[in-house]
């Protein structure tokens, strides 16, 4: 169980929840992610939950029985509740509000933060582990390969991933073929991400591969 100055981390979203860690951590921050069915009973410290996949009875309860919560959302909701206990963060929101938001928290301060979407070209994409993909607020459906490699640039993201390097991590020994199989899947990702939302993801590097920016 969270003590008074841990961060726990509620979604289904595991990769969203563990960039969060990372930056908490970054911060000299103690932080870690808890399952849906692990959520506590009247617990002691900071906890960030995701609305959007928590559900509102579970989410209610939440907000009654701990001591200090975060809760993100794509829906708009009252920006805060009693006393600064609750903060709602409309999705997606800048890393530096959340840090300021826990803080504040953290040093027993009311935050002054005031909830807000950033503007509306900010990308963000979330990997939901089950297949699909959420990019610019759209739901999209992948397949299994389209989802590890899009999985595998995300987490790499920043840099250019080979073909190589893509067949060598993503295929792995169910693939003997040559490299052209991973532009095949590049299309299908843009086909099924890109061209639907307007918005490009998935950049090609001149002689060097793929990256997600």
């Amino acid at each position: 169980m969270p003590n008074g100055g841990e961060v726990i981390v509620i979604t289904d979203d595991i990769i969203f929840a563990q960039m969060i860690v990372l930056e908490l951590k970054r911060e000299k921050i103690n932080a870690s992610v808890l399952r849906l069915t692990e959520i506590p009973r009247s617990s002691r410290g900071i906890f960030i939950a995701d609305a959007d996949c928590i559900g509102d009875t579970a989410l209610e309860r939440l907000i009654h029985e701990i001591d200090k919560i975060i809760i993100f959302s794509y829906e708009d909701r009252p920006e805060s509740g009693e006393s600064g206990k609750v903060i709602w963060l409309r999705r997606p929101f800048e890393t530096e509000k959340l840090l300021s938001v826990i803080s504040d928290m953290l040093n027993g301060k009311k935050s002054s933060y005031v909830s807000a979407a950033l503007p509306p070209d900010n990308r963000e994409l979330i990997l939901r582990g089950n297949g699909s993909v959420n990019f610019c607020g759209k739901s999209i459906s992948l397949t299994k390969r389209e989802y590890e490699l899009l999985e595998y640039l995300y987490k790499n993201r920043g840099r250019a991933v080979s073909r190589d390097e893509a067949v060598t991590n993503v295929w792995k020994y169910e693939f003997t073929g040559n490299t052209n199989v991973v532009d095949v899947y590049i299309r299908y990702l843009r086909e099924k991400i890109d061209d639907q939302t307007g918005t490009k993801l998935i950049y090609t590097v001149r002689n060097k591969g793929y990256m997600i920016k």
